[in-house]
């Protein structure tokens, strides 16, 4: 795999990949060279100085850039490249800001709003020029982006909002929260898990077999080092890469974590080549964990070997055999066929494809996939999102004697086709009534900065906008599902590219962290968060929290990483160009004061990791009512993968009057009564007795590390 890899960039066309821009730099400096002066060469150097802010080059971009401009100005037949150019210095002035002082002089709250005084740009030539081409701009175009990005300039150097023209201010109230969230510290530096990358996912969950959560991340460049970071036990992670046997595998848009072969050991599936349409013709890899920290690439004995660009993919036992299977929803684009992929588990280490016999190798633009028993019938049912077209929702039929399950279509049925232009999708059971509801975002084909962008700029000064909102299906029961989007107040521009779900204060309630963003440059907007109010609502809490980072969100994931009984969250940070890159985030849970309880499953007859098996918590609250708390195992969204462990918030409640664990391969459920809260627990499939489980509280570490730069 690692010679395929390295095979794979050094082949890289760069004027087909626009991802490969150093290497189209090149190329076109080369062209250039050969030219003489004209339109011709002008147009070209245009393309290189685009090509060379996408490589990072960002003051060599510049320097071109501000020479165009002057022969433009001095020439009247380059008078119509002169918007074109004005708009290539702002973002390219922007981005200089953003590498002086966010990336090379970095601080734990850098390009999160509200900029607190560590995030504000010291070197501020950036934002300044950025200020003054963005004003020139806005004389001619009164585009809402361009606005917004002129306010991102102020705000970095503290004149927001005095300093800002009234005519073009965003008001501060667009940046209030709808519920005052405690705030998250961001600890990524200090826990030694802050490098520098592109677009990509994170797994979390034990890798060792030592009772606690690592850490390990991707990035889409063929160039990126895949990492794993082992939990020291003392408040940071090691980087142990090196030490795991995966030097070499690089890569991974996404990544998703399950226990294949039911060792007792969790593996890893890295998922390559999205947005690259023909180009991203990757393999996938499959990593097999050893349970000490190591790994093997075992890709081509498991027989899932295929070249297509994909970014989703999703571990469950379709067929109840008590050996997780595996759906890859791959990405045609006009043109292109790269058909979805079913892998059964054959037992001995090795997958069989049988989506073509299925009939469910779809083609289209796929950006997730998930799965869940949405009609409780004790099988795994799929739910696919489309970027263009109608997403799907399939019923697991349950096996064929031959032990084949098979899928109906009944997305039309359930009323679960929109948006048509989707991405990010999971189930979870939002008002905990026992029932899989659906969340899925929205997103844009073609013009989507302009959509994305001119959209958010607009909600912020209340003026009309046109965009995909997400919508979340209420589980009606019967087989239907209700679109309750606006009545849970979630009518709102989330353009999201990774995202996870969690429990922020163990209120027992789900609530989630939604990473934004599009590979444009100017598509720099903040990720977002949002609370769930006892199922009534979600309310958002970007701003309280310290979630507003304005860089490019992907893989999002939570755990409870300092064994103190709430989760951390991790997201993976940065984009699709080569240069524009960004740190990965770590955000430690402040604590609230609730109670939870932490359960570790182990099937037995049910696959070893008890993905897809359902947990109910009946907590006891302080008036003697019970309260049920519903959950279903498993790593959460399509775009960033969480730990299998359980950490249930039960709120007020301290006393616990049973857990009851169903278990689809055995159909069968056992309860457990009277349990003490706050504490650890280790369930067995088929055993009588738990296992309570002695862990230490963790002082995660909050003080300023080295960084490591991946790629630039």
């Amino acid at each position: 795999m690692v010679a395929i890899l390295k095979k794979l960039y050094d082949e890289t066309d760069p004027m087909k990949v626009e991802f490969a821009a150093d290497k189209r730099a090149m190329f076109l400096k080369e062209k250039i060279n050969k030219l003489s002066e004209g339109l011709e060469k002008f147009n070209y150097n245009i393309q290189l100085a685009e090509a060379l802010l996408k490589a990072g080059n960002t003051e060599e971009s510049i320097t071109l850039y501000e020479e165009l401009m002057k022969e433009a100005k001095s020439n009247p037949l380059y008078l119509i490249q002169q918007s074109l150019l004005l708009d290539g210095l702002g973002i390219a002035y922007l981005r200089l800001g953003e590498q002086q002082n966010c990336i090379f002089n970095h601080s734990a709250n850098a390009c999160t709003i509200p900029f607190q005084k560590d995030a504000l740009h010291t070197l501020p030539t950036g934002s300044e020029k950025a200020i003054e081409h963005y004003t020139e701009i806005l004389k001619t175009n009164k585009n809402p982006m361009y606005i917004w990005l002129l306010n991102l300039a102020y705000m970095t150097l503290n004149k927001y909002p005095d300093e800002v023209p009234a005519e073009y201010l965003i008001p501060q109230s667009a940046f209030e929260d709808e519920y005052v969230l405690p705030h998250f510290a961001q600890i990524a530096i200090g826990t030694g898990v802050s490098t520098v990358g592109h677009a990509g996912g994170v797994c979390l969950d034990d890798f060792n077999n030592d009772g606690l959560i690592d850490i390990v991340s991707s990035s889409m460049d063929l160039l990126d080092q895949v990492r794993y970071y082992e939990n020291t036990g003392e408040g940071t992670f090691e980087d142990q890469t090196s030490e795991s046997g995966i030097v070499g595998i690089t890569g991974g848009l996404n990544i998703i974590h399950a226990d294949y072969n039911n060792d007792g050991n969790m593996d890893i599936l890295i998922l390559r080549g999205a947005w690259l349409r023909e180009n991203g013709k990757y393999p996938k890899s499959l990593l097999k964990g050893n349970g000490d920290g190591t790994f093997d690439d075992v890709t081509f004995e498991a027989g899932i070997l295929a070249y297509a660009p994909t970014q989703s993919g999703v571990w469950a036992d379709f067929n109840n055999d008590g050996w997780i299977d595996l759906y890859v929803a791959n990405e045609s684009t006009p043109g292109t066929s790269f058909y979805n992929e079913l892998y059964i588990n054959n037992k001995i280490g090795g997958f069989t494809n049988v989506a073509k016999e299925l009939k469910v190798d779809f083609v289209a633009p796929y950006k997730g996939v998930t799965s869940a028993d949405y009609n409780n019938d004790g099988y795994a049912d799929l739910y696919l999102s489309c970027l263009g077209g109608p997403n799907i929702l399939l019923k697991n039929n349950g096996p064929s004697e031959a032990g084949i399950p098979t899928f109906t279509d009944v997305t039309t049925n359930a009323g679960v086709a929109e948006p048509i232009k989707s991405f990010t999708t999971w189930f979870f059971d939002y008002n905990n009534d026992g029932w899989q509801d659906i969340f899925v975002t929205g997103y844009s084909v073609g013009t989507v900065i302009e959509e994305l962008a001119e959209a958010v700029a607009k909600e912020w000064l209340g003026l009309p906008y046109h965009a995909e909102i997400p919508r979340v299906y209420k589980n009606l029961g019967n087989g239907k599902f209700e679109n309750a989007t606006a009545a849970l107040n979630m009518e709102k521009v989330c353009y999201t590219m990774g995202a996870n779900y969690g429990d922020f204060d163990n209120d027992g309630w789900l609530d989630f962290y939604l990473g934004t963003g599009a590979p444009d440059y100017r598509a720099i907007i903040p990720n977002l968060a949002f609370r769930n109010n006892n199922g009534e609502k979600f309310e958002e809490c970007t701003y309280s929290a310290g979630f507003g980072n304005i860089q490019k969100g992907h893989g999002v994931a939570f755990a409870d990483l300092d064994n103190d009984g709430d989760q951390e969250i991790f997201a993976d940070m940065g984009a699709f160009f080569l240069g524009d890159v960004f740190e990965n985030l770590l955000y430690e849970n402040p604590g609230f004061g609730n109670h939870f309880i932490s359960i570790k499953c182990a099937g037995i007859q049910s696959n070893a990791a008890a993905i897809g098996a359902k947990v109910t918590v009946t907590a006891i609250l302080p008036n003697g009512t019970e309260r049920k708390i519903y959950r279903v195992i498993s790593t959460g969204g399509s775009f960033g993968s969480s730990s299998l462990e359980q950490v249930i918030g039960i709120g007020d409640a301290k006393k616990i009057s049973s857990i009851e664990i169903y278990w689809p391969a055995s159909n069968s459920t056992q309860m457990f009564k009277d349990l003490k809260a706050d504490q650890f627990i280790s369930i067995t499939e088929g055993e009588n007795q738990f296992e309570i489980i002695k862990k230490k509280s963790i002082k995660l570490e909050n003080e300023m590390r080295h960084m490591t730069v991946e790629h630039e």
